[in-house]
């Protein structure tokens, strides 16, 4: 399946792969120059991003229903990101990066969400012409290369984990990072890109319980409210999409008789129907 999936598309998945590789990195600068909260609540702008290319890709029309959500979502990332700053360790001063590399910090942030915003859109448009899951997690393996060939040529040299429980962090984070894209891109396929991006930020909420858990923090008023935010933005978009979807298998049904409810091509355009 690899095989056939580079033989069909190589240029499609080393453009998807380096697309990964520059948003990656760019998450990674921008947490390491700023202050946890500030870039987690700039990356989870993705629902902006995503509505916004959409719009300008597939001259889609936003509902007031997305509206809704992507404002409340951004809300509580805003008030659940406040945590993670007011919990993360003080710097000294001299650690403190220069102007330059706090306004690239913010432009990268941005632009690893509008990237990953983008691989999100075009993982439901490639659906259209018969591309498929297997296209970009072959752009996987492009990402980990282009990675490892970045790391070995900043450092001049192969860095091999020291110890057991470094190389047992390395393989789960792997993992997991992979597995999550793997869901991330099958949500995509399946849904509507940006109700996939105003679910995605239910990871805001994750983070905040995880680090409360783990360094035993209190719980605060203001992120466990901006969490609650967060989670009727993504009941809402769930919500909405079913009652969408519903809604057009219906219309299909009492239009022509084709069409079941839950039906995939009801609400998925092909490339046997898209218009001209």
């Amino acid at each position: 399946m690899v095989f056939s999936a580079v033989r069909r598309a190589p240029l499609l998945i080393l453009f998807i792969g380096g697309l990964h590789t520059v948003g990656q990195y760019g998450v990674v600068y921008g947490a390491m120059v700023l202050a946890p909260g500030k870039s987690t609540t700039l990356y989870y702008t993705m629902p902006i991003f995503t509505i916004t290319i959409n719009c300008c890709m597939r001259r889609y029309t936003i509902r007031r229903e997305e509206y809704l959500s992507t404002v409340v979502s951004a809300v509580g990332v805003i008030l659940t990101s406040s945590a993670i700053v007011s919990s993360s360790h003080e710097q000294p001063d001299e650690s403190y990066p220069g102007r330059a590399s706090m306004v690239f910090g913010y432009f990268s942030t941005l632009a690893a969400a509008a990237i990953h915003s983008g691989i999100i859109i075009m993982r439901n448009i490639t659906a259209d012409y018969g591309i498929d899951s297997t296209t970009f997690l072959t752009s996987f393996f492009v990402q980990y290369s282009l990675t490892a060939a970045i790391l070995c040529t900043i450092n001049h040299s192969w860095a091999l984990p020291n110890t057991t429980e470094d190389t047992l962090m390395l393989f789960t984070t792997g993992v997991a990072a992979f597995i999550g894209w793997l869901c991330l891109l099958w949500a995509s396929l399946l849904e509507h890109p940006s109700r996939v991006a105003i679910i995605l930020t239910a990871s805001v909420v994750i983070v905040y319980v995880g680090q409360t858990v783990i360094f035993d923090l209190p719980l605060e008023v203001i992120p466990i409210l901006g969490g609650f935010l967060v989670c009727i933005a993504c009941v809402g978009a769930a919500v909405f999409s079913l009652v969408h979807d519903q809604d057009k298998s219906l219309m299909a049904e009492d239009g022509n008789g084709e069409g079941t409810p839950g039906d995939e091509s009801s609400r998925l355009v092909t490339a046997e129907n898209r218009p001209d």
